[in-house]
Formats: C-alpha cells, sequence, structure tokens
C-alpha cells in the first residue's frame, strides 16, 4: 500500500491483491488486482509472471536456451551487479540521469522522479544495476509489494552504441541482469517476478519485440486489472476532469 498526496488530493494504492486498510482518501486505485473491483472503474492489464519458488535450476531451465546461455556468458564477462534495497536521494537522481538519457532516445516519458521518491519513503522501491569496468550499461527500477517484484522502468544504452559487439554484450547484460534481479529477489522471500506488462496486441512491432524478449524468461502471460474510484467528491471530480483529457 502506498499512501500519497497530489496537492489537495489524497490518493490510496494498493497492489497485487494485498489487504486494505481503511484510510481517508479521495481516491483509491486496486493496482494489478486478480479481479474486477465492484463500483470501481477497470481496465484490463497483461504482464509475465515467474513464479521465483522454484529452484534456480529450474528457473534457469524453464527459459528460452539462447537467454541461459547470454546469461552464462554474461556472468564469465567480469560484470558488476549492484541492488539497492533502500536507495538514497543519490542513487536515485543517478538512476533518473540514466533513464531520462535512455528515455530521449526513444522517445519516452522521463522518469518520474517525484513518484519514485515517494514510493521509496514507503519502503516499496528497489533499484539494480549492472556496470563493467566502472561503466553502467543498464539500469532497472521496481515496486515490491507483499510477495511480489514488479518491474517499473528498465534502461539501457543499447540504442546509443552503434558497434555491433557492444550491442551484444549490453543485451547479454540486460538478461544477465533479471537473472540477478530474480535471484537476489528470492533471498528477500520474495515468490513472484513481474516483468512490467505485456502487449496483448499484434500490430505494434516494436512492442511485440518487447514481448519477444520477456517471452525467453519462461513466465506466464495473466491478464489482471486496474481499478479506481473516487471515494469523496473531491476525487470523483478530480477524474472526471481527466477521462475528458485536462492535465
Amino acid at each position: 500500500m502506498i499512501y500519497t498526496r497530489r496537492g489537495f488530493i489524497r490518493i490510496l494504492d494498493y497492489y497485487f491483491d494485498e489487504p486494505t486498510v481503511p484510510m481517508a482518501a479521495d481516491i483509491v486505485r486496486y493496482n494489478q488486482w486478480s479481479y474486477r473491483v465492484p463500483g470501481h472503474a477497470c481496465t484490463e492489464f497483461y504482464t509475465v509472471l515467474l513464479d521465483l519458488c522454484r529452484s534456480r535450476d529450474a528457473l534457469l531451465n524453464a527459459m528460452k536456451r539462447e537467454a541461459r546461455y547470454e546469461i552464462r556468458r554474461a556472468g564469465r564477462e567480469g560484470l558488476a551487479y549492484e541492488y539497492y534495497s533502500d536507495p538514497d536521494l543519490s542513487t536515485i537522481d543517478e538512476f533518473c540521469g540514466f533513464y531520462n538519457t535512455f528515455a530521449a532516445e526513444r522517445g519516452l516519458a522521463r522518469a518520474p522522479r517525484t513518484r519514485i521518491v515517494l514510493v521509496c519513503e514507503s519502503g516499496c522501491l528497489r533499484l539494480s544495476r549492472v556496470s563493467l569496468k566502472g561503466e553502467t550499461l543498464t539500469w532497472h527500477a521496481y515496486l515490491t509489494s507483499g510477495s511480489r517484484a514488479r518491474l517499473t522502468h528498465s534502461a539501457s544504452l543499447y540504442r546509443s552504441r552503434t558497434d555491433a559487439g557492444e550491442r551484444a554484450l549490453i543485451g547479454r547484460a540486460n538478461r544477465f541482469h533479471h537473472w540477478e534481479d530474480m535471484v537476489r529477489f528470492q533471498t528477500e522471500g520474495i515468490r513472484t517476478y513481474d516483468l512490467g506488462g505485456w502487449y496483448p496486441g499484434a500490430e505494434d512491432p516494436k512492442l511485440l519485440q518487447i514481448n519477444k524478449f520477456k517471452e525467453e524468461f519462461g513466465g506466464r502471460v495473466v491478464c489482471c486489472f486496474n481499478c479506481t474510484r473516487g471515494v469523496t467528491l473531491r476525487g470523483r471530480v478530480v477524474l472526471s476532469v481527466r477521462s475528458l483529457g485536462w492535465k
């Protein structure tokens, strides 16, 4: 659960079917719920889940052969993995700076630093990165709640490199990065690794390519629901304005 204020609006976020606690809020959101919450506006959300209760050998064996090969090769190339269970502001700023460079190259939105800090203050943020000889190659950001870790942001230097060898190295680093995150979360008692979304369509080639990458890890695609309700008049007005496309 994450409780935040955006101006005069109080927002209560629940995640992954966690137990609910009565709190005063203007807007309540049920994120990635397994069912449609009655009385709420709900939209479908697809994602890929991996069961971390399995042994590490079982996790690896469920992956596609290429992914296993890339992970093992990366482990022999001297890549360094770093994990931050309680990142400080300087680490968050380092992540945001890296992600914003990546986002500019791909035409994506910048990292929502304010939201990331709020997630951190709630004790739900995890950051990790992989580097080689002091140069950061990839960053991952996760929201953790209960027994699940959900990837929220992933960034790499892949697009900024033109050398085929360097791009291949970064691809290996990213697969190695996901594997090391899984292993780390296992040690923390996390039971589900959430790859943070799945494109259910068939038209967008870029999103289909991302799907293909996520398929390599051998998870299962599930449909869940994001449900929102304005609890107070103030909350209902804000949601109504947003539905009209106003900011």
